[in-house]
């Protein structure tokens, strides 16, 4: 199906709600188990599953921080549109991928998400030389099916299968939909018909896909977990068997890994040894008769992990005024950075009870209360039921005074669904799969010399074909100056020019070559800075130890990272940041840091120009988060010089401000003047009250300031925005055909597109001058002088009308109006020889005629499901018809056959009587 590149709309994050819905889904489709016991927990029902399950079973097959977007494709021979959602998640340690396909409301998984799940999907086999076949997108046919029978149970018919190749047997390389069932087959030698349809393969254009543009990865040689000649199983199954050691949740996902063998990355365990105080050992063995805490117990937990997380961004961020914290923070950011990562959790035990709805405050809103009725915080609550923290009394002694306590050094689930630990990951929200945080980042200008100076570098033992930093082309021109003795005895600041320096360097390129070329020296410094410009320039960023010898030097002059402060739908301002991939950042894990420390939501789109072989990710945060940008970069080895700021706001500020200005100014001169000479002329307007008559001003210069304030906001827009100005190929033909046009030819083509709007406008006009004509009469009455104005107007009107009329026929004779006869070949003819005819109505703007499509095609259906009625009605009739003749023609069978045998009796009654 993925043959051919699909169109993936914009990612948008998702919500935790959608994406434990969604993951959930899964397991119910895919038939994955939930152990129904866990250490320590006594279920009361098959229902009281332990949070911690639940949710490293969630998050291994959805991650968090998902995002989905919307795309179309064609698939089949006759190219069929079909369209579905993806789901892009990133697992630890490794690049944002499709992970999940949704087609129809059915959820399939991708390669990627199976060879981190196993056995989450009955898994078949076929040959290798079969499975390149399939990998180009072909159907594995029945005779294709190989170790078996028998095959895995759950393979029956329209479930999702899994197929791999005999030479790799646990690696899953293609997923499909079963056409048949599998699971019966007894015998597949000798069988025919499509046996799986490929849905996607290791290869396509769903495998190739990344947020960065890289290829897609490549497929592992083994898989542990792939039980290859067992029956399906579920996920979970498996779970006991998985090592819950140190090494397991350095990912920082806060779930459970599926694999057997977990390598530990450096750079994520240095970023999880932060957190001050003892580290704990990350969860302890558990005895089982260990009870879950108490709701005081619970309570007091939550309250000391908000003095924890308090407490250490008042130690770690003594510089800034808000101790690293940015006011205000909605309710969700409070308990994921304050809370979360200081939860001391060290056992499953714990994960299931250190829940916020185990709280005595079940929920965000009232524990944030509670923090404020004891005065370490100051709240305020927004539409819709959010509570925000306006400021938090960082000089409490309850928290100057507080004592750290163990935390485990791995993070886990989140405490609202069931879990907790502390960690850098989480309460910075950095991303565990970024390994550019605390990067050295060092940008080098080089320059290589042309051709022309390469006796220059010949003198001085170099290669004019290498790179060079600015302060060593300098000393190589100041050897050759010397070598060559150029230096000027009267002024050693002055250098004489040989014919070499004179054709390579002062080549007549500027009006001053000349000049300088007569007089014959030049000074040393506006001489090497010649030399740098005529060079070519390049550039390299250094990281960490990197040398130049090391890196690849990229022609140009060294890029530059882009803010840009915009404003977007009225006054929501919106923060874009692009041009951090030669960085080595990678722009997605920046936007999930960015997404839980601006507390804004975040999305990750190509930029408008960019190449489509090598894209620029463009991140885009809600808000104006300029400061939060800045410190996210600089956190990667990013130079605020590197930075360029560009805040777009402030000029639609001022034009909408200069427009209002102006604008009010003219409605009040207007206004004035209008009230004036109202004043003056009708006495009745005379008796208005000075108030009234001030009102009359006022209001007409706030309107003119609103309208005018409009205006040049959205012309803002329009000049800021111009790729936002869509115009179609017909108005653009229009638009080209007008210019070819003559005065007189386009004044007619306005009075014929606008001949309605010119009677109605003349006739008005027309009505205002006859009354200010005939107003000036003193022996007329009002109603006198309204008939004798109507019957001026009246004949311009007439006039108009006419001239209306004459456009009108015109147009339809020579069927260019409003209504044009067109001819079209009959559809349902197969020679195509029949020629129709209809009349087809022009729209003036599109989407005039969308009421006359929606009757017409409400009516078209109204007709079919009438005719539909009719034929059903039809048959019924006729097979009653058929059915009263059958049993007609029974029961006249019957009275026959009963005659015949009346008769026959006769006859040998009479017989019996003869004798």
């Amino acid at each position: 199906m993925f043959k051919k590149k699909p169109n993936i709309k914009n990612l948008s994050p998702l919500r935790s709600s959608d994406r434990r819905r969604i993951a959930d889904q899964i397991i119910a489709d895919l038939g994955v188990t939930i152990p129904s016991e866990e250490v320590g927990v006594e279920p009361k029902n098959g229902n009281d599953v332990a949070a911690v399950n639940i949710g490293a079973i969630r998050n291994t097959l959805l991650p968090e921080n998902s995002l989905s977007a919307r795309f179309t494709t064609t698939a089949g021979k006759d190219l069929k549109q079909v369209s579905g959602t993806v789901y892009v998640g990133t697992h630890p340690g490794e690049e944002q991928r499709v992970l999940w396909i949704k087609l129809e409301e059915r959820l399939i998984p991708t390669v990627y998400t199976l060879w981190r799940n196993p056995m989450i999907v009955p898994l078949l086999h076929t040959p290798d030389v079969v499975l390149q076949k399939l990998r180009g997108g072909a159907d594995l046919m029945t005779p294709g099916l190989a170790r078996g029978p028998p095959f895995p149970p759950k393979a029956t018919q329209g479930s999702v299968v899994a197929i791999a190749s005999l030479e790799r047997p646990s690696v899953p390389m293609v997923v499909g939909m079963c056409e048949i069932d599998v699971a019966s087959l007894q015998e597949v030698r000798g069988a025919k018909g499509h046996a799986v349809r490929g849905e996607h393969w290791f290869g396509d254009e769903i495998w190739a896909w990344s947020a960065g543009g890289g290829a897609g990865s490549q497929a592992p040689t083994e898989l542990q977990g792939w039980e290859v000649n067992a029956s399906v199983s579920g996920l979970t199954e498996r779970m006991d068997s998985v090592a819950m050691d140190e090494s397991d949740d350095e990912s920082g996902q806060g779930g459970v890994s599926i694999h057997q063998d977990v390598i530990e990355d450096p750079k994520t365990l240095e970023r999880n040894n932060f957190v001050e105080g003892e580290e704990g050992k990350p969860y302890e063995e558990v005895e089982k008769n260990q009870k879950e805490f108490s709701t005081k117990e619970i309570d007091d937990t939550f309250w000391k992990a908000f003095l924890y997380g308090v407490y250490h961004f008042r130690s770690t961020n003594k510089s800034d005024q808000h101790h690293g914290l940015k006011f205000p923070v909605n309710q969700s950011a409070v308990i994921s950075n304050l809370v979360l990562p200081f939860l001391p959790i060290t056992t499953s035990v714990q994960a299931a009870s250190l829940n916020i709805k185990k709280t005595s405050w079940k929920n965000a809103r009232k524990f944030i209360k509670a923090l404020e009725k004891a005065r370490l915080l100051k709240s305020k609550d927004r539409d819709g039921g959010e509570c925000v923290v306006l400021d938090i009394d960082f000089e409490d002694p309850t928290i100057t005074g507080f004592v750290p306590y163990k935390l485990p050094k791995k993070d886990t689930t989140g405490a609202e669904s069931g879990g907790g630990g502390g960690g850098k990951a989480v309460t910075a929200g950095i991303s565990p799969s970024d390994d550019s945080v605390g990067q050295k980042l060092k940008k080098v200008e080089l320059y290589r010399p042309k051709e022309q100076l390469a006796p220059i570098f010949a003198d001085a033992n170099a290669s004019h074909h290498a790179f060079y930093l600015p302060t060593e082309l300098r000393s190589i021109i100041t050897s050759y100056i010397e070598s060559e003795k150029l230096i000027s005895d009267t002024n050693k600041k002055l250098v004489h020019l040989d014919p070499i320096l004179a054709n390579a360097v002062f080549d007549g390129s500027t009006a001053l070559d000349g000049e300088v070329l007569a007089k014959g020296s030049v000074p040393r410094d506006a001489l090497i800075d010649r030399i740098l410009k005529s060079c070519s320039p390049f550039w390299v960023i250094l990281r960490n130890d990197a040398s130049r010898d090391q890196v690849k030097a990229n022609p140009g002059h060294a890029p530059k990272i882009y803010i840009t402060l915009e404003t977007r739908s009225g006054n929501k301002t919106v923060t874009k940041l692009s041009g951090v991939e030669p960085f080595h950042i990678p722009p997605q894990p920046l936007a999930e840091e960015l997404q839980k420390s601006c507390a804004s939501s975040t999305s990750v789109n190509q930029l408008a120009g960019s190449s489509p072989k090598k894209p620029v990710m463009e991140v885009m945060v809600q808000g104006p988060q300029k400061d939060a940008v800045i410190k996210a970069l600089e956190r990667r080895g990013v130079n605020r010089q590197w930075v360029e700021v560009m805040d777009k706001t402030k000029g639609k500020k001022n034009a909408t401000l200069k427009g209002g200005i102006g604008g009010g100014l003219a409605g009040l001169g207007l206004g004035a003047l209008g009230v004036w000479g109202a004043t003056v002329r009708y006495p009745a307007f005379r008796g208005l009250t000075v108030p009234l008559r001030a009102f009359l001003v006022t209001s007409s210069g706030t309107f003119a300031a609103i309208i005018s304030a409009d205006h040049f906001s959205r012309s803002f827009e329009k000049a800021r925005h111009p790729e936002e100005q869509f115009e179609d190929s017909a108005a653009r033909a229009r638009a080209e055909q007008r210019s070819r046009q003559s005065s007189y030819e386009r004044f007619m083509a306005f009075g014929k597109e606008n001949r309605y709007k010119i009677v109605g406008v003349s006739w008005v006009a027309s009505m205002a001058v006859a009354l200010t004509i005939v107003g000036k009469s003193p022996y007329l009455s009002t109603a006198q002088k309204l008939v004798q104005a109507r019957v001026y107007a009246q004949g311009l009107t007439l006039a108009v009308l006419v001239a209306t009329a004459v456009f009108e026929i015109g147009d339809k004779n020579e069927d260019k109006g409003r209504w044009e006869t067109v001819k079209y070949a009959d559809p349902n003819d197969p020679e195509h020889k029949q020629v129709l005819e209809k009349r087809v109505h022009h729209e003036r703007y599109s989407g005039e005629d969308q009421w006359r499509d929606m009757v017409a095609a409400e009516e078209q259906r109204e007709k079919e499901r009438a005719a539909a009625i009719h034929e059903q009605e039809e048959r019924h009739r006729k097979a009653g018809k058929t059915q009263h003749k059958k049993k007609k023609e029974h029961k006249d069978d019957g009275t026959k056959d009963e005659g015949k045998e009346k008769s026959g009796k006769q006859d040998e009654g009479r017989k019996e009587e003869m004798k």
